[in-house]
């Protein structure tokens, strides 16, 4: 499944703005770690710029129609018929859970480390060390902290979870945990009220990428786009931490250099 990034908020890789790390692109939920991330095309219809839902509640994203924004289709260009009606319905066992990320990983990974932080999954973790490994991928097992990527199984073969979150639960972001869980709970919400394909081509039949984000963050996903907010501290510190944590096309590569390398 791709990934919006819960911030149209934070507009970006996702719809709402999540991942794509150099890495570009990896689509959050189901992922296979053998696919090419470099090369994928982004998720977000909004594949242009920052932050983000909090500005009035109204999410920034490029207008309906017309192509939108970059990466591989997202922003409504033609809509393939018969597909789903979007918004669908968010119910509350959609909404992903996700932890807190580690304290302490800074200096985790090496510059030459995060370099080659690009590619697919199994070629990040066989070019980097266990603990630079151990600040951007979780292990499914476990229950206390989520990092940038959750792997589906202890064989890493795929990834199960991309938590566009990781970066903004950290102080090292002027953020909390209750603000990463926040954004990543928006980022579920709008990942299934608006679904993409594997292309990250809307799978909406009456609605473009982006007008389905607005109206999911009118409707179903009201609530955790407010609850984003606040836990995050306001619009202004909203807009803050999404600018630490992302690139300017919504990527990772930012976050994970902040949480895990030498600053």
């Amino acid at each position: 499944m791709n990934s919006f990034f819960g911030s149209v908020v934070a507009s970006g890789c996702g719809l709402v703005m999540v991942a794509c790390v150099t890495v570009n692109g990896p689509g959050p939920q189901g992922n296979d770690s053998n696919e090419d991330l470099t090369n994928s095309s982004s998720s977000d219809p909004s594949t242009t710029s920052a932050p983000s839902t909090s500005d009035a509640g109204a999410p920034k994203s490029p207008s309906d129609g017309g192509g939108g924004g970059g990466g591989g289709g997202g922003g409504g260009g033609g809509l393939d018929a018969g597909l789903v009606s979007c918004p669908a319905v968010v119910k509350m066992s959609d909404i992903a859970e996700v932890n807190p990320p580690k304290d302490g990983t800074q200096g985790s990974c090496t510059d030459a480390e995060l370099a080659k932080v690009t590619g697919t999954f199994v070629s990040i973790l066989a070019a980097i060390s266990p603990a630079c490994a151990s600040c951007i991928f979780t292990e499914s097992t476990d229950v206390t902290n989520t990092q940038f990527f959750v792997w589906t199984d202890a064989a890493h073969v795929s990834v199960s979870l991309q938590n566009i979150g990781a970066c903004m639960g950290s102080p090292l972001s002027g953020g909390n945990p209750a603000c990463g869980k926040a954004a990543e709970e928006l980022e579920s919400c709008l990942e299934t009220a608006c679904p993409l394909d594997s292309a990250g081509t809307t799978e909406c039949s009456d609605l473009s990428a982006s007008s389905c984000v607005a109206a999911a963050i009118a409707g179903d996903c009201t609530i955790y786009s407010d609850k984003q907010t606040s836990a995050c501290g306001g619009a202004t510190a909203l807009r803050s931490i999404e600018g630490r944590c992302f690139d300017s096309n919504g990527g990772l590569d930012s976050g994970i250099k902040l949480l895990c390398g030498n600053n």
